[in-house]
């Protein structure tokens, strides 16, 4: 009895310090250090973390202000608070991966970037993102930290800094603020980001592989494409939806998926933008001096007014101001209203190389004389009355989408000039 009274003794002895080594503890640093370099942590004990309990998921670590923490080695936590210095990177050319599932949050007066060494670094997030210090993740294109977020979370905070790439990998990601994200934007299958009011800067690419229309919630918010280069608008099944789309930096971006823009579109800034698919906008259209709009193959869609399924309800009122200060090559204008008259006034020259269509109750109009239209064919259903000269290239001009009726109307009281088989 007593040796087995001993035994039972010495196991429960055995699990106590079993459970002892698993349960969540909360380390801060205790100068500046490598990450992997244990004897910097210590807990409300004083005790340091094993090697083990760096990478095991189950601990929370928080950089004391004041002190540099440097990602030399891999790092999977629980919680992560940045109240001093954290960077990632020791050698040129190695990669660090930090894996955060309880949150990670970067306090006042904290820091969080990538040394000045080559090297692609990650930091996946779940439980979410705060921010209110500093965010530097992008040096060059060959010294960033990209960051995946996975789960429902989050992102918040009144800091300050940008992104590089930003993808979202499941869950549902809700931004309370605004983003600046010098990489791209990516919306994985499966998941779904809510863009709230906010303004989203993005100067690589957006790519929205999510299925559901609205996995990418737009809100009311406003997405600036602001990269110098060459950006991309791509996705699957329905395309990506906007409220506010704007082009701003200088680049070339090439629309290679539907979009449907439920408020106003604005190229600026010497922009340019390419497009072979139809493109739907529900709100005013800009195209300032020095920038380029250019469709090669599919209909501008100007369909503010156009009610139903998968419309925008924003879309109610049909009047749209279609400005056109830079250049503008459309390969087919439509501009449609349902129930009730909206006004499609042109500012600038139209120039299309495929039909100018009014459906249901549009009207399509220009605010001065001196403009110069030219477009193939017409349907004027709803009403076409331009008072700037006329070029027609060729096509059939009608009322309606089948043969020529034979009812008088007016395509306004512009010069026409038949400049091919009509």
């Amino acid at each position: 009895m007593k040796r087995a009274s001993i035994n039972k003794i010495a196991i429960f002895i055995i699990s106590l310090f079993s459970v002892s080594s698993v349960c969540a503890e909360t380390y801060t640093s205790q100068g500046n250090g490598n990450w992997n370099a244990t004897s910097n942590w210590k807990n409300g004990s004083g005790n340091s973390p094993s090697a083990a309990d760096l990478v095991s998921g189950s601990h929370s670590f928080v950089v004391a202000a004041g002190h540099t923490i440097i990602i030399n080695d891999s790092a999977n936590v629980s919680a992560f608070t940045v109240n001093g210095n954290l960077v990632f990177g020791t050698v040129a050319g190695e990669s660090k991966t930090m894996i955060v599932s309880g949150g990670f949050t970067v306090g006042t007066g904290g820091n969080v970037s990538v040394a000045d060494l080559e090297g692609t670094h990650i930091l996946k997030v779940s439980g979410g993102f705060v921010n209110n210090g500093t965010i530097a993740f992008r040096r060059n294109s060959i010294k960033v930290l990209n960051v995946v977020f996975s789960g429902t979370q989050t992102i918040s905070g009144s800091g300050s800094g940008a992104f590089n790439n930003f993808e979202v990998a499941s869950g549902t990601v809700t931004t309370n603020v605004n983003l600046d994200i010098d990489g791209s934007f990516t919306l994985d299958a499966g998941a779904k980001f809510n863009a709230g009011s906010t303004t989203i800067n993005i100067a690589g690419n957006f790519t929205k592989n999510a299925t559901g229309a609205d996995d990418f919630d737009r809100g009311t918010s406003t997405i600036v494409l602001d990269g110098t280069t060459v950006q991309t608008i791509s996705g699957v099944n329905n395309g990506n939806r906007f409220h506010n789309l704007t082009i701003s930096g200088g680049g070339f971006v090439v629309i290679s998926s539907q979009i449907d823009v439920a408020n106003d579109f604005w190229i600026t800034n010497n922009s340019t933008v390419s497009s072979s698919v139809e493109l739907h906008f529900y709100g005013n259209f800009t195209v300032d001096a020095g920038s380029t709009y250019d469709t090669n193959t599919s209909y501008t869609c100007f369909w503010a007014g156009y009610t139903g399924s998968n419309r925008p309800t924003s879309a109610s009122a049909g009047d749209q101001i279609i400005t056109i200060n830079g250049n503008a090559t459309f390969a087919g204008i439509s501009c449609r209203c349902s129930a009730a008259v909206g006004t499609k006034t042109f500012h600038g020259s139209i120039n299309s190389t495929a039909e100018l269509r009014a459906w249901g109750k549009a009207q399509i109009v220009d605010d001065a004389s001196t403009y110069i239209h030219t477009f193939s064919g017409a349907i004027a259903q709803g009403g076409i009355n331009l008072q700037s000269p006329m070029r027609i290239t060729g096509g059939t001009i009608r009322c309606n989408d089948a043969t020529p009726d034979e009812s008088d109307y007016t395509l306004g009281s512009g010069k026409i000039t038949i400049a091919g088989g009509v």
